[in-house]
């Protein structure tokens, strides 16, 4: 099944503004609008940072990316576009400012 995929800025893009959820998802299918044109969209989630995207599996797996600068965090979470009402599923919570360890190796030949 096509679906189209948008998510919109609920606090308008400007990071100042508090806002909760500060994204939503969503899914529009095609077959729907096929039969009828005013068809309106369905929210597939809501994200409290900023949506990066979504990485497209099946009816049962989408992965939701979000993160915020000034913080440095960044989450993946999991979705079933199939289900939506079962909401995000987180996968990675991470600060990407913190390095447990070296984040570099020299490798000498």
């Amino acid at each position: 099944m096509a679906h189209t995929c948008m998510h919109t800025l609920q606090d308008g893009g400007d990071p100042a503004v508090e806002a909760s959820p500060r994204d939503v998802i969503y899914l529009l299918q095609a077959d729907a609008v096929a039969a009828d044109a005013s068809a309106a969209p369905s929210v597939l989630a809501g994200t409290d940072l900023r949506c990066g995207g979504v990485a497209w599996g099946d009816d049962e797996l989408a992965l939701v990316y979000e993160s915020w600068w000034k913080t440095r965090r960044s989450v993946v979470s999991r979705v079933a576009p199939a289900r939506p009402g079962d909401g995000l599923s987180v996968i990675w919570d991470r600060n990407y400012e913190v390095r447990p360890f070296r984040s570099h190796l020299y490798v000498r030949a």
